[in-house]
């Protein structure tokens, strides 16, 4: 894990030459899985909150379209 200004990130999860992306690539897979148990908490809250910050935002000025979108996701606000 780095350290930078206090904040703690799990090394690889936020480029596109992460080990599980590479091996997956290599593999010819489509999709991948999404290593969510290598977030962590602290990681959660941040997308948390930002998800919270960004809903008024998408409601006022985002077309029906991605609304819907991002209905369909079904994430808690």
């Amino acid at each position: 894990m780095s350290n930078s200004a206090g904040l703690q990130t799990q090394m690889g999860l936020t480029t596109s030459e992460s080990p599980f992306i590479e091996q997956a690539q290599r593999a010819g897979q489509l999709y991948i899985h999404q290593p969510y148990e290598l977030y962590s908490e602290e990681n959660h809250e941040s997308w948390r909150r930002l998800y919270a910050r960004m809903v008024p935002r998408w409601e006022r000025y985002a077309n029906r379209h991605f609304l819907k979108g991002i209905a369909s996701l079904c994430l808690d606000a």
